[in-house]
């Protein structure tokens, strides 16, 4: 359940470089630094290490804004046009469509599998590739657009997913 704090967090400092302002909440960098060390807080919505109050905290502060997309290329550019790298969440419960919903029902929902950071998709004649940065790895991929829907990164909830992103 580290990943989508993870994935957060790369969204936020993304969204720093690229405004060129300066990181004026450094405490939600501790957000990632508690996940990655798996701490276990047993207060904590996200089951496995972050602390709810801090996490519902820079979901506020960022302003962030979640919906269920059509998980199509365009969809996907069109997302990141207007709004730059977004969170892509595989596996939600069936129903969720809020942020403050999902990390309410992460403890229990055993269908929440991956979030991963969306950063491109780009077309060569019919071929779609999109590139994401994977909070289980720590890496840039890039996969073939359907390849990467249709297999190793499936959404739960057929041809939409629950995205989160930066709605400033």
């Amino acid at each position: 359940m580290t990943c989508l704090p993870t994935a957060l967090w790369m969204m936020h400092k993304w969204y720093l470089e690229k405004s060129g302002t300066p990181n004026q909440k450094p405490m939600f960098d501790n957000i990632v630094n508690v996940s990655q060390r798996q701490f276990i807080n047993q207060g904590s919505p996200m089951g496995g290490g972050v602390p709810g109050q801090e996490l519902a905290d820079l979901i506020r502060w960022l302003r962030l804004t979640s919906e269920n997309i059509e998980i199509s290329p365009p969809s996907f550019q069109r997302l990141l046009n207007a709004h730059g790298p977004f969170v892509y969440i595989e596996s939600s419960p069936i129903g969720v469509v809020s942020i403050q919903a999902l990390i309410n029902s992460a403890p229990s929902a055993r269908n929440f599998s991956h979030a991963v950071l969306i950063t491109g998709v780009i077309q060569k004649q019919s071929l779609f590739t999109i590139f994401f940065n994977d909070p289980g790895t720590g890496k840039n991929s890039h996969s073939e657009f359907f390849d990467f829907v249709a297999n190793t990164h499936k959404p739960a909830g057929g041809a939409r997913s629950m995205v989160i992103y930066i709605g400033r």
